[in-house]
């Protein structure tokens, strides 16, 4: 079992954050456990924290300009550790992938568009497609216990003549990192049948030791001609209270397109302390993304081991990206309402029914916090699901 880096970076440091003005914590009951949001339990990376200090120290805070040094970075990250097809490529700094993915989704089509999302689906995708017909994709599970992408059910979608597929990868919440095999078969699928493809890749630094993740940005050009990329600093680094995010397109018509709408909504004006938080994290944070990774690693096992010795009831995904787990909790037969009365608000985690009615009879956890922090959080499912 990969064992958890304790030292250098403090992971194993349990920290009060109720005190904090964090949404993830605000209100949450003393004795209580918050596992449910996308943040992380975990300190921000020195260099980050010291480059922003610096930042605030020089007294002037006024609009940023984006400059090359900081798109080079970035590029730079994106090639390096993704390794980017990188012809033809503009990277346009957002104030966030949702507002992003919302002022996309209204350029390139029109009231009552039919839009195909993977499902269960994160929450947010379906939030901000109103007045647009989501076309759900269910991801089907196999022999093995893993989800696979459903091809036959994505060609029956055709006839409805879906105009965006909107890609989750790594996979939230099932947490799969998809093959090149897959991701050529959507943007194929996308390319032939006229279907702007959009991928969601803001998880893709956050992938456990022995899986690769796999960019759309690998792919050929001619794939990414019909591509947008949405990307952000803020998952890996945990900044995600500084909003930003970056829009990667190939295509230069797309790009010209984008860059006037992002304008017109102001979505293209970036913080300051965004700009100074990725600055820093690209240039002085991978090793501690490596470690992170690791130690997410070991908690993932953890909760696996956990729920196979003491809670057979329960049963667990292949975690391969993100630090979010995906139970199925289905074998105890009894319905959303009364599997969360039983956790009587001790362990707070995510409903599997806000990722979709393909959520139902899940739940999603946030292992993303120090080992002890996992261990009560067994406990306490294990003495709660006990009483049932």
């Amino acid at each position: 079992m990969l064992m958890p880096q304790t030292n250098e970076y403090m992971f194993d440091t349990i920290y009060d954050r109720r005190f904090t003005d964090s949404h993830k914590w605000n209100r949450i009951p003393e004795d209580s456990l918050s596992m449910w949001l996308a943040d992380m339990d975990f300190r921000t990376p020195a260099p980050i924290l010291d480059a922003l200090r610096q930042k605030v120290s020089t007294g002037f805070l006024g609009y940023p300009a984006v400059n090359e040094q900081y798109l080079e970075t970035v590029l730079n990250w994106f090639t390096v550790y993704h390794h980017y097809n990188t012809e033809g490529i503009s990277i346009i700094p957002v104030t966030g992938i949702i507002p992003a993915l919302s002022a996309i989704i209204q350029r390139y089509t029109s009231e009552g568009a039919e839009i195909i999302i993977q499902a269960p689906a994160y929450y947010r995708f379906m939030e901000i497609t109103e007045n647009r017909t989501i076309l759900f994709n269910p991801l089907k599970i196999d022999e093995h216990g893993e989800y696979q992408m459903d091809f036959e059910h994505l060609d029956s979608l055709l006839p409805l003549r879906p105009q965006i597929f909107v890609l989750c990868s790594p996979h939230n919440p099932v947490g799969r990192v998809w093959s090149y095999e897959d991701l050529l078969h959507i943007a194929e699928y996308c390319l032939e049948n006229e279907i702007l493809l959009i991928a969601d890749e803001i998880h893709c630094d956050l992938v456990l030791p022995g899986y690769h993740f796999t960019s759309v940005a690998t792919l050929p050009t001619r794939y990414l001609q019909n591509t947008i990329i949405l990307h952000s600093s803020t998952k890996t680094f945990n900044i995600a209270g500084l909003r930003g995010g970056h829009v990667v397109v190939f295509n230069q018509r797309m790009q010209k397109e984008l860059s006037k709408v992002f304008d017109l909504y102001g979505i293209n004006k970036v913080n300051t302390a965004f700009l100074t938080a990725t600055m820093a994290g690209y240039t002085h944070c991978h090793d501690w993304t490596v470690s992170l990774n690791k130690y997410l690693a070991h908690n993932y096992h953890y909760i696996q081991t956990f729920i196979q010795e003491h809670i057979p009831q329960l049963k667990t995904f292949p975690l391969e990206a993100t630090y979010l787990m995906w139970i199925d909790y289905r074998a105890l037969q009894i319905s959303e309402d009364d599997f969360f009365s039983v956790l009587d608000q001790e362990l707070i985690v995510s409903k599997g029914t806000i990722f979709s009615e393909y959520g139902k009879g899940f739940f999603r956890i946030n292992i993303a916090c120090p080992l002890d922090m996992i261990k009560r959080a067994m406990q306490i499912l294990h003495t709660q699901i006990n009483h049932l």
